[in-house]
Formats: structure tokens, C-alpha cells, sequence
């Protein structure tokens, strides 16, 4: 058997299939959930680098799922360039600093909204769409934090892709005035909010169908409460600080436009705090998304025991209340195998005879 392994270890097979991804196939006795005797210590140079082997290939394998579906690649390129489109005709030229005040707050809100709406439509079905095979893999060893991060880096440069098209082409076209820089830094920030509250839904909800539903709920209130359809105060106002990442995008882009802009009046916060609150507020979503991922695992762990002691204590019981059945059902399967050896032996000598018959007449 050594002489086996050592083999198979030398094999293009294992080279080809199994070396690079041996990260995903751990032994049992190195799962996070195998028992442990007291005293044992974890090695964190070791969790550390799990975790990053773990990342790197499900980050590759999420990759190449991307680039093989070429309709929503097609779909990601068109959402981006028709909201460019729109802004483009609707807001034609936004150097105006006079005539173009009402304008550049819409304009900034607009790339505010669709920043979100790029990250939370990318990811709102991501983890939900794939729950069998994430628990699949979770419970031979995979780790959930790998898992969740591999989801949030690619999908994070995909939103980062699509606003950075979508502010430059505004920016060149229609003139649009401010810090480009920080901008972009503002935007690239709502847009990773986004792709975290995409997670989470994704992560508590039970179908596609339900995360689809969810996506309209989280971006009604984005619009609402974002202090600049109306002017807040009090509660709604409380509301939109704590929930709303629009109502930061929005308050730390008025602050990249120049000082005799009207947006400026409107924004109650600087651009630093709304980007700490949005960096805040999606590291936040990102650790609920991993308790809802590790909630659902340990509840399909518990599901799984609780099946195969029913299974157990059945099994059990049959055995002791169906003794004479058992051994009825085991004797007519021994009849039964015994009679179909006997007609495979007669067959097998029937035909045997007819073929030494057909030579002798040959003969």
C-alpha cells in the first residue's frame, strides 16, 4: 500500500487533478469541527494560510464561472453603459456652474444610487443560488469565511468596474465639476456597501425568488431616505445615519464639488466621516453575513445527527419487534438466489450442449 500512495503521489494525475486544489480535500482530523482533546491549540500561521489557499482557489473557480457565462458578462458591460446613456442625454452639460446647481445634486445622487444598485443587484443572488453545493463543501472542511470572501473580492471589482465607467463617462461628457479622486473613492465606497447588503440578503434568504424580491426593498428606502428628495430631521433622519448608504454617498460627494454649489448645503456630514460610516457600515454586513452563513451550517449539522439517530434508534427497533419477518425476508431472498443459480447453471449448460451439437453436425 506505501508503494501505492508514493505512486499516485508521482502520478500526472494527482499533479493535474488534485495537487493544486489538495486545500479543498482536508483530512477529517484537521476540520474545525472535529473534536479536540483539552489543551489543544490552534496554529494561526497555519488557520492563516488555510484561509488564504481556501480564498485563492474559490476565487479562481468563482472567476472562471464568470467568464464562462457570457450573457452575463454582456449584462454587466450594458447595465453600466445605459445608465451612462441616460445620465449623458438627460444631463448634457454640467460645467455651468451658474445654471447647473439643481442638476450637479441630481447628477450626484444619480451616480450615488446607481453605485448601490450596481453592488447589491451583482451579489443578490450569489450565495443563495449555490446553498447545496456551499454546504457540500463547508462540510467536508472548506472554510465559510473563504467562501464569503472569494464572493466579495470579485464582485466588489466588478461594481468597482462598472462605477468607475460610469463616473468617467459622465465626468468627460457631461462636464461633470469636483474632485475626480475623491469621487471615485466616495463611489467605489457606496458601491462595496452595496455588494455587502447584497450578501446578506443573499445569505437569509431561503430561494432566488426571495432574494429577487428583496432587491426593490432595499432600494426604495436608499431613495427615500436619502436626504435629498425632502430635507430630514428627527427620526427619519436617525434612520438614514444608521441604515441608508446613499444618504453618506450623497453627503461625501457634495463635498468634492467647489464651495458655490448648492449640494454643499444639503450635506450634513464631511466626506472623511461619510467614508468611514459606509466602510463601517459594510464591514458590519459582512461579519452578520458570516454568522448567517455558519447559523445555516450548524443547523444542517444538527439536521444530519438527528436524522441518523432516528435512523439508529429504528433500525433498533425493527430488529427487536420484527425478528421472525427479518429472518422470513432473509429466507426467500436465499430461495430466490438459489433458484436463479440453478436456472443460470441449466441455461449455461443447455446452450453448451446445442453448440457441441452444431459442431458435430459441421463435422
Amino acid at each position: 500500500p506505501h508503494q501505492l500512495h508514493d505512486r499516485f503521489l508521482q502520478s500526472k494525475y494527482w499533479q493535474s487533478y488534485l495537487d493544486e486544489h489538495e486545500a479543498i480535500f482536508v483530512h477529517e482530523t484537521d476540520r474545525t469541527d472535529s473534536p479536540r482533546s483539552f489543551g489543544d491549540t490552534y496554529d494561526p500561521n497555519a488557520l492563516a494560510n488555510r484561509f488564504a489557499r481556501h480564498t485563492q482557489v474559490l476565487t479562481q473557480r468563482y472567476y472562471a464561472n464568470k467568464i464562462a457565462d457570457a450573457k452575463e458578462i454582456y449584462s454587466i458591460v450594458s447595465q453600466c453603459l445605459l445608465i451612462a446613456l441616460l445620465m449623458v442625454i438627460v444631463f448634457a452639460d454640467l460645467s455651468d456652474a451658474a445654471a447647473a446647481n439643481p442638476e450637479v445634486k441630481t447628477a450626484g445622487f444619480l451616480l450615488a444610487l446607481s453605485a448601490f444598485w450596481f453592488g447589491c443587484n451583482n451579489s443578490i443572488k450569489e450565495i443563495v443560488k449555490e446553498r447545496a453545493r456551499t454546504l457540500r463543501e463547508t462540510s467536508v472542511g472548506v472554510n465559510v469565511g473563504s467562501y464569503l470572501a472569494s464572493k466579495t473580492l470579485l464582485l466588489m471589482c466588478i461594481s468597482f468596474a462598472q462605477t468607475t465607467v460610469l463616473l468617467m463617462i459622465v465626468r468627460v461628457v457631461c462636464g461633470l465639476p469636483g474632485v475626480w479622486i475623491s469621487q471615485w473613492l466616495i463611489l467605489m465606497t457606496a458601491s462595496l456597501g452595496g455588494v455587502a447588503v447584497g450578501l446578506f440578503a443573499s445569505a437569509i434568504a431561503n430561494s432566488e425568488e426571495t432574494a429577487t424580491a428583496l432587491l426593490p426593498c432595499l432600494l426604495i428606502p436608499q431613495v427615500i431616505l436619502s436626504d435629498v428628495i425632502t430635507s430630514l430631521s428627527g427620526l427619519p433622519l436617525l434612520m438614514s445615519q444608521f441604515f441608508i448608504s446613499t444618504y453618506w454617498c450623497f453627503s461625501g460627494f457634495a463635498h468634492t464639488l467647489p464651495d458655490n454649489y448648492d449640494a454643499l448645503s444639503s450635506a450634513k456630514s464631511g466626506w472623511f466621516l461619510s467614508q468611514f460610516s459606509l466602510l463601517f457600515g459594510s464591514i458590519v454586513l459582512t461579519i452578520a453575513s458570516l454568522l448567517a452563513l455558519h447559523i445555516r451550517n450548524s443547523k444542517r449539522k444538527q439536521l444530519q445527527s438527528e436524522l441518523k439517530a432516528l435512523h439508529h434508534s429504528s433500525s433498533i427497533l425493527i430488529q427487536k419487534r420484527y425478528p421472525r419477518a427479518k429472518m422470513r425476508i432473509q429466507h426467500a431472498l436465499g430461495w430466490l438466489s438459489r433458484c436463479w443459480a440453478q436456472m443460470t447453471k441449466s441455461v449455461v449448460q443447455q446452450s453448451t450442449s446445442l453448440s457441441s451439437q452444431n459442431l458435430s453436425k459441421k463435422e
